[in-house]
């Protein structure tokens, strides 16, 4: 699918920003490096728990943060993790990407930052979600390039919500930039695997397209990302995100599961798998699942 614009006028998107939009887009911090070969590592069907560890090793940083995360309010283990190669056992190479790139985004904003929190616990349950619905509809080995997608899809809006803050002049001018455009191009300015950033661009053509128009290539993707958006709505009670029932339905279909009702799916196919995996995640989000687990059964 070709690249398109970021500016929404309508239905579809200009090409080019406001030059000073583009100027304070700019000063936006980068990922750390480690998050691309985190994400490269994470796709690779054949990586393993010695692999992701070494890396994780190799840089100081890295290995900090992972150790600090891993021993934090998040998990509350019963021991203290000393080392990666026991945090990586304990928590498995998923999770530990997942723990990171949390992380890492939230050093981009100021503490005390509600709207941002709020972001984050969404695209951290978007992107376990979609592991889970990887795995349901035969399609485990997308698992590590629709788990980052789940964390990284609403990085535009992030940036946006963060441009708002620091610059309320610009208001009118940043409400017209579609931030999931926006997400695709700053993951592809910051070193990001290809298949990332254009499987998120790809997500923003994904309602203004016909079905047929859609590629075959990308739709599994894609729709993985929207399903998952979809259940994460339940979950958090997201009255908005649950509106579009056709570009649901289009993505059921596409996934083998034409017909299915969101929150059949979810009860059927994803609440156990994920009441299974349930101490693995943080306390934050294992607090959200256990109220909505406790309905779903």
């Amino acid at each position: 699918m070709s690249e398109t614009g970021i500016v929404k006028t309508g239905r579809r998107a200009e090409s080019g920003l406001d030059s000073s939009i583009a100027e304070l887009l700019k000063k936006i911090p980068r990922l750390p490096p480690y998050a691309s070969s985190l994400a490269a590592k994470l796709m690779d069907p054949n990586v393993n728990v010695g692999d992701i560890s070494q890396m994780i090793k190799s840089d100081p940083s890295l290995t900090a943060l992972t150790l600090k995360v891993a021993n934090s309010g998040y998990y509350s283990f019963p021991m203290k993790i000393t080392n990666i190669n026991q945090a990586v056992m304990l928590l498995g190479v998923k999770q530990i990407y997942r723990m990171v790139m949390d992380q890492s985004l939230k050093n981009f904003f100021p503490p005390a930052f509600p709207e941002f929190e709020q972001l984050q616990k969404h695209s951290y349950l978007v992107s376990i979600i979609t592991e889970e619905i990887a795995d349901a509809t035969g399609r485990l080995h997308l698992a590590g390039l629709v788990n980052t997608l789940g964390l990284l899809h609403d990085i535009g809006r992030s940036v946006i919500m963060l441009l708002k803050r620091k610059n309320p002049q610009f208001n009118e001018k940043l409400d017209m930039v579609d931030h999931v455009r926006l997400g695709g191009q700053l993951l592809a300015q910051w070193g990001l695997p290809e298949p990332i950033y254009s499987a998120i661009r790809d997500y923003a053509e994904l309602k203004s397209l016909p079905p047929d128009d859609v590629p075959h290539i990308i739709r599994d993707d894609v729709a993985i990302l929207h399903v998952a958006h979809v259940c994460a709505a339940l979950v958090l009670d997201d009255g908005e995100a649950l509106a579009d029932n056709v570009l649901y339905g289009r993505c059921m279909t596409w996934l083998g599961a034409e017909g299915v009702a969101a929150d059949r799916f979810w009860k059927e196919k994803l609440s156990k798998r994920l009441a299974s995996r349930l101490r693995n995640f943080p306390e934050n989000i294992q607090a959200v699942l256990k109220k909505h687990l406790s309905l779903a059964w």
